[in-house]
């Protein structure tokens, strides 16, 4: 338990270098692409390290990797086996985080800036077989990002006309892997199925059913604050999501704009 502190502190380190890298992105994607969507203020950056993504304590979140390990010993698993399954289960936690984090500075910004329609997700090779299916699909700016522990795919703020054009075919980025990654990627029978001309988007949602995703289960505690998903999913209006941000400390208004 003494280790807890010092790994919470560089957890909380690395999120805050990840707020403060994904700031401009948003700016930087938008001239990229001529698109114009000022903001209606600047985001607050303290804001997103004050909780876990999910809403939950961080501390509670990492101490799921303990509990990971105690239930290894519980079933069986020798110290060292038990101490790899807590620091597997520590490791994609982290990850996840960090990506999370990031994501929230996108999504956030994508909110506040009422002339950018939404974002169209995309992939950061290599990529899983479930992300594929979703490369260049255009989301509105108050759906959520769906994504697994360990995603690492990104937002890409615009409208929906443009975000059609930023489409992958899944069946294109398939076929630019070699055999063994395809089998890797989608499972070998998968795989095979996908050569023999099946397609790709049916043969995963397939093989997935059943699987839930990352949705941010609160299954440790209850969140004092309202989350960004939290927000988008019960605000319905861009003003009100905008409210809703600025009042959580997502945003700081800009007195003038």
């Amino acid at each position: 338990m003494y280790a807890r502190p010092r790994v919470l502190a560089v957890v909380q380190q690395g999120r805050a270098a990840s707020v403060t890298a994904a700031l401009p992105y948003t700016d930087a994607v938008l001239a990229e692409t001529e698109q114009v969507g000022p903001g209606v203020g600047e985001l607050n950056p303290n804001r997103f390290t004050v909780a876990a993504p999910d809403g939950r304590p961080m501390g509670s979140l990492l101490d799921e990797s303990l509990i990971a390990t105690k239930v290894a010993v519980k079933g069986g698993a020798t110290v060292r086996e038990a101490l790899k399954s807590g620091g597997s289960h520590l490791t994609r936690d982290v990850l996840t985080v960090l990506a999370d984090t990031r994501r929230q500075v996108y999504h956030v910004d994508i909110i506040q800036r009422p002339r950018v329609g939404g974002y169209a997700r995309m992939l950061n090779p290599p990529s899983c077989s479930r992300c594929v299916v979703l490369a260049g699909k255009w989301y509105g700016w108050n759906k959520g990002f769906l994504r697994h522990p360990r995603c690492d795919c990104l937002h890409i703020p615009a409208s929906e006309a443009l975000g059609e054009g930023m489409a992958i075919n899944p069946r294109d980025y398939f076929d630019s892997l070699s055999k063994e990654a395809q089998d890797k990627t989608f499972g070998r029978t998968e795989a095979r199925a996908i050569r023999d001309g099946a397609d790709v988007t049916r043969v995963e949602n397939i093989r997935a059913r059943g699987l839930g995703t990352a949705k941010a289960a609160k299954r440790f505690g209850t969140p004092s604050r309202m989350t960004v998903d939290d927000i988008y999913r019960v605000a319905g209006t861009r003003e009100n999501a905008i409210r809703l941000l600025t009042a959580e400390g997502y945003i700081t208004p800009s007195f003038g704009r």
